[in-house]
């Protein structure tokens, strides 16, 4: 309706409003404790726990620290591997979507690194999103720098009981609203 007015400045809101509606919906749905689970894309590409790995130790922060991207516990290869187990033949993880977001989040929340596992989850989040050809769309980034700072630190300040709440909001981040299907 507003955007029917005559008046540029209101017809304009109502653009505005548009394109920030999926997000005011988003919020919604996080408000009322129903975030929906995005159908997302098949992965084309799988990534390994050598070539996170090898990703990791090529980042210019490696050579300057003696802490950064440091394995502690052995627990990343445990992550890499998760997020290809199957349960009955099925992938657990069905999306890319639904992979990166479970990346993200256990390489921040399972502190596999000695140092700088925030740094270390967005990286292999968007070396993840990158080879499975997800990360760009018509020479636009999907995630935005200042989103990938933003989800990271959500993530990290979230507390265990939302962890499927992160995950779905991540999920819905990384999906491209004109072509949006929920599960």
């Amino acid at each position: 309706m507003l955007s029917r007015s005559t008046e540029p400045e209101i017809a304009g809101t109502a653009e505005i409003l548009e394109r920030y509606l999926p997000s005011l919906v988003l919020l919604n749905d996080y408000g009322t404790g129903n975030v929906p689970i995005p159908k997302g894309d098949e992965s084309q590409w799988v990534l390994t726990y050598e070539d996170a790995m090898l990703f990791i130790r090529s980042m210019p922060f490696y050579t300057q620290s003696d802490l950064f991207g440091r394995e502690r516990n052995g627990s990343s290869q445990g992550i890499v591997a998760g997020l290809y187990q199957t349960f009955g033949g099925e992938e657990l993880y069905r999306s890319t979507q639904e992979k990166a977001a479970n990346l993200l989040y256990q390489v921040v929340k399972d502190h596999p690194f000695s140092d700088s596992n925030k740094r270390c989850a967005a990286a292999l989040f968007v070396y993840f999103l990158n080879g499975n050809g997800t990360l760009c769309d018509d020479d636009s980034l999907l995630v935005e720098s200042n989103a990938l700072a933003a989800m990271t630190l959500m993530i990290a300040l979230s507390a265990p009981a939302e962890k499927d709440t992160m995950i779905a909001l991540v999920e819905n981040f990384l999906i491209r609203h004109e072509s949006q299907e929920i599960n």
